[in-house]
């Protein structure tokens, strides 16, 4: 059963490589050079991640995925896939609205809100990081007990295969890679299939440009996944997660609702917008990560989240924010961390 559930995530996860290359085709035959730059960091995600999982999974005797999640995740896959192939079927003959997407300077400050309020959604891993990650693994636990001779009988294995000290890791980057999943399989329609995409009402919370984009969301969901896999400290990863999505949240509302003083290299931004956002950011990287930390290394450490912040929110990176905060902020936080353990 190892091999084989190895086998097919292994499949599933690198057919996503060939899903971000047809993207990349498709940005470029509509000029979009952000969407290719996306879709190109997303491929070096994904190999990443095969890579990483095959080292994990093979090489060192344990899978990525142990049970029961393993069972869970392609129960979750086969739900989402489901779901959107039952719509294809049976939905309502009626033309695809292509007008549906919402120009960057027509978003009112409601509809940003309910943009934003979409990207929060990866903030529960929050919850799992401040002790649901135990309780998930208890009560899971708790279950597998409770039936252990049929479960033995149909999966081969009595109990959780992981340790609890591990669970708000494993949860946290679990969690991810759902939400990822949740966005993504639907998105395959929504990017080659628009008539058929089951979320058609969402995309008025799109920017024009997502139309041939993959959308903020899922970014940020990978990018959040990333960090989470790779550095081996989860407060910094918590931490540069939460100033990414709150700060970038709040950047675009204050920038929206205050916006008289603009930025002389990027007009497109506002002082108002930048600060606010930094601000912002560092109070919720201050309220995460200072369980962690003193409060000396937590200050450095979270002001200069927020200061990356608002340099990427200025610069005109033909990169999507959503995708570099987390990823740009969370590895320079974990390597000031590592000055300032040599300096202590």
């Amino acid at each position: 059963m190892f091999l084989f559930y190895n086998i097919i995530f292994l499949i599933i996860f690198s057919s996503f490589i060939v899903l971000f290359y047809k993207t990349i085709k498709l940005a470029h035959s509509k000029e979009s050079s952000e969407g290719v730059n996306n879709s190109r960091i997303l491929i070096l995600v994904v190999v990443f991640f095969v890579v990483f999982y095959v080292t994990y999974s093979l090489i060192l005797g344990f899978p990525f995925f142990p049970y029961p999640f393993d069972v869970f995740i392609l129960i979750w896959i086969g739900m989402i896939s489901s779901s959107q192939i039952l719509y294809k079927r049976y939905r309502k003959k009626r033309e695809y609205p292509l007008n549906s997407y919402t120009k960057n300077e027509e978003f009112t400050i409601k509809l940003e809100s309910k943009r934003k309020a979409t990207h929060m959604i990866i903030l529960l891993l929050i919850a799992v990081y401040f002790g649901l990650g135990y309780l998930v693994y208890d009560l899971i636990d708790l279950g597998i007990q409770s039936v252990e001779k049929t479960n033995s009988n149909i999966w081969g294995i009595p109990a959780l295969t992981f340790p609890r000290d591990h669970s708000t890791w494993f949860i946290a980057t679990f969690g991810a890679i759902g939400a990822t999943l949740l966005f993504l399989i639907p998105e395959i329609f929504r990017l080659f299939s628009p008539e058929n995409f089951m979320l058609k009402k969402a995309t008025v919370l799109m920017r024009g440009g997502e139309q041939y984009n993959v959308s903020a969301a899922i970014q940020l969901s990978i990018a959040s996944a990333l960090v989470l896999i790779i550095l081996p400290d989860i407060g910094i990863s918590m931490a540069a997660i939460t100033i990414s999505v709150i700060g970038d949240a709040f950047a675009s509302l204050f920038g929206r609702k205050f916006h008289n003083h603009k930025i002389s290299i990027n007009p497109t931004k506002s002082y108002e917008g930048t600060i606010g956002g930094m601000l912002c950011g560092f109070i919720s990287g201050v309220i995460i990560l200072i369980f962690s930390y003193d409060v000396f290394s937590t200050l450095v450490l979270v002001s200069a989240g927020a200061l990356i912040l608002g340099a990427i929110d200025i610069l005109d990176i033909k990169i999507s924010d959503n995708l570099l905060n987390p990823i740009v902020i969370g590895f320079s936080m974990y390597l000031i961390s590592l000055g300032l353990f040599f300096i202590n």
